[in-house]
């Protein structure tokens, strides 16, 4: 069977199991009711940093305020993913250089600086659940998911889908 005569095929196979990819338009609609929930800065934040960064809901996890913010209170220019979180076992360069991102974070941290109860260090888990616990990949999969169900994505939207955008 010759793939030019079910091109369809072919497509449906290549495509089968991969993130969806956001137009622009989808991206603003996402952001834009995610803005009005629970959780708002925080989850904004968490998709700005995946479509704006290309990380993987891993790596979000794993990082700490440490990553993102000086000791005295700014956005970094750049963090590292080391090794160990990365999904090549690899160091990865990270730059802060969208200022849409670096404003997500901002607002999520001030919001934090305001009604956290648990102090702040450089140390402290940059995204937290809204029971105060870390993210496990798995959980900030189930939370991005959630997020993409309430803003009317259609099942093929994961959370690889910012990294794919990206």
């Amino acid at each position: 069977m010759s793939n030019r005569m079910f091109p369809h095929i072919m497509e449906a196979h290549m495509n089968e199991g991969k993130a969806k990819v956001l137009s622009d338009s989808e991206f603003k609609r996402l952001i834009r009711i995610t803005a009005t929930e629970r959780h708002a800065k925080r989850n904004v934040a968490l998709l700005m940093m995946s479509y704006g960064l290309g990380l993987r809901v891993a790596e979000l996890s794993t990082l700490i305020i440490g990553d993102v913010m000086t000791d005295d209170g700014s956005i970094k220019d750049h963090f590292q993913i080391t090794r160990i979180n990365s999904k090549n076992n690899k160091n990865r360069e990270v730059f802060l250089s969208n200022p849409k991102v670096c404003k997500a974070i901002n607002e999520y941290l001030s919001e934090r600086r305001q009604n956290d109860s648990i102090a702040m260090t450089s140390g402290s888990a940059l995204f937290r659940s809204q029971k105060g616990s870390n993210f496990t990949a798995h959980s900030l999969q189930m939370t991005m998911k959630a997020i993409y169900r309430r803003a009317g994505m259609d099942e093929t939207v994961s959370s690889h889908s910012g990294r794919r955008t990206f």
